[in-house]
């Protein structure tokens, strides 16, 4: 009997002693995940959008590719992508919003706590289900549905400037533009005449924000300078263009520079006095030009890498795109 005793013992106080285990384990889970001491850093610079975020990387606690989490007042408020660390800052992408009550709270210099990876365990059932609520959802997309993540691979460097080239409006080096112009040419009535020509040019940031471009047109001046005869319009110029920020995302770049303007045309054949050939004369030398330009070009992203752009000058107006590399 008192073998059967002990051998139900021995059987029961296993089981207990596990169950307790457990359910202390599980215990201490909830206040490890809760109660640990995250990194903490402080939040540098916000973008207009609020979708941008520079942070200190004083603890080194994640590094570029991570994904981690915003908590404040032991709170998640936010989900995010960690995208480049360059100077001790971290350039990160916000992805999801948890608690827009903290998240309006967010302000340059607020000290934020940085969780890493997976932050599930970290939840609490209220945040989950304020989540699940349509209004709220409705409010985050609203707020996070302007681009997708991958919409433009170098968001940093063209909202933020994370990168070497800082102080740069326009971060490449290189600009190509082709569009339409309208230029000021003279007709066989020797008068003015405007014509539709098209147009082309390369740029080069010498320096931060100073370009230098070459830019060629070229078009046709119908029935000038006689009748059934066409003139064929090429026009050269050079230009110094300094880029400024302007409102509403545009780039302003103000030039001036020096202009070429050749004409040619096979009139003599046509000509059948001596006046309409001297008229015919005149009127190509009055087409071409070499005099000094100025005006100023418009740009406005279009999508990563290109640009729609206008011009206004003394020598043209044009539109077009440009791509940068």
């Amino acid at each position: 009997m008192h073998i059967l005793k002990l051998a139900f013992i021995f059987l029961i106080i296993p089981d207990i002693f596990a169950q307790s285990i457990i359910e202390s384990l599980d215990s201490s889970s909830n206040i490890v995940t809760q109660e640990t001491e995250l990194p903490e850093e402080s939040i540098f610079s916000i973008d207009g959008d609020k979708r941008i975020f520079i942070l200190t990387h004083d603890s080194e606690g994640f590094s570029s590719g991570d994904y981690i989490s915003l908590v404040l007042n032991k709170e998640l408020v936010a989900r995010a992508l960690c995208a480049k660390i360059f100077n001790n800052k971290a350039g990160i992408k916000i992805l999801k919003i948890y608690n827009t009550e903290l998240w309006d709270k967010l302000r340059r210099g607020t000290r934020i706590k940085i969780l890493r990876g997976d932050d599930s365990y970290y939840r609490s059932k209220p945040q989950v289900a304020e989540e699940a609520n349509k209004e709220e959802e409705k409010e985050i997309k609203d707020i996070l549905s302007k681009e997708d993540l991958y919409d433009d691979i170098n968001f940093l460097e063209d909202d933020i400037g994370l990168d070497d080239n800082k102080n740069r409006v326009v971060k490449n080096d290189n600009l190509i533009y082709g569009g339409i112009a309208y230029f000021s040419s003279i007709n066989a009535t020797n008068t003015a005449e405007s014509i539709m020509i098209f147009t082309g040019s390369w740029s080069y940031q010498l320096t931060d924000n100073t370009f230098i471009e070459a830019q060629v047109a070229r078009g046709i001046h119908r029935d000038t300078p006689l009748v059934d005869i066409d003139t064929i319009i090429f026009s050269y110029s050079g230009r110094i263009k300094y880029t400024v920020e302007a409102p509403f995302h545009f780039i302003l770049q103000p030039y001036f520079g020096y202009r070429v303007v050749v004409a040619s045309a096979n009139y003599e054949e046509n000509a059948t006095t001596t006046a309409e050939l001297n008229t015919a004369a005149d009127i190509l030398n009055s087409i071409e030009k070499k005099d000094i330009i100025f005006g100023a070009s418009v740009l406005r992203r279009l999508v990563p890498g290109w640009y729609v752009r206008g011009d206004v000058g003394i020598d043209m107006i044009s539109a077009g795109l440009t791509l940068e590399f």
